[in-house]
């Protein structure tokens, strides 16, 4: 329960944060980004946590795949979309690798992203995968060590 609140406030600050640098046109004020790397730290720390939890009652593989479905069914026809408006209206320059690297969910990796807002997914799935090699690494460690 008081995660959940935490987790609340995290995104809330990262709200304030959009809403003041949309909105207010405050975009190189120092509390504004503060708010987005203290509110992004809390949700991903927490969201973590929950995912890990999860994680714990099932295989790391059915545990990685479900993230990534859950992610991506969102995802794909969004930025997919954006990138095909974007082909057709030429409403930002981007080459088509960056367009690739973004609809793979790579964004943050991409030179020119048409769409800069989902880094985050770069970071979330990068989270997952260092999660599931733990994961597999921890239950061979202790594999080698049940069999001596």
């Amino acid at each position: 329960m008081i995660y959940d609140i935490i987790r609340i406030f995290g995104a809330l600050l990262i709200f304030v944060h959009h809403y003041w640098k949309t909105i207010m046109g405050l975009y190189d004020h120092f509390w504004c980004d503060f708010l987005a790397v203290v509110g992004i730290a809390i949700f991903f720390a927490l969201s973590g946590r929950f995912s890990y939890l999860k994680r714990q009652t099932t295989e790391v593989s059915r545990w990685l795949l479900r993230r990534w479905i859950k992610i991506f069914s969102f995802y794909i026809p969004i930025v997919w979309t954006l990138i095909l408006i974007n082909r057709i209206f030429v409403l930002k320059y981007s080459n088509w690798f960056d367009d690739i690297l973004l609809a793979l969910g790579l964004g943050l990796l991409a030179e020119n992203p048409v769409y800069s807002a989902p880094w985050f997914i770069t970071v979330v799935l990068g989270i997952y995968l260092v999660s599931a090699l733990s994961s597999l690494i921890k239950s061979k460690i202790s594999l080698g060590v049940d069999n001596k």
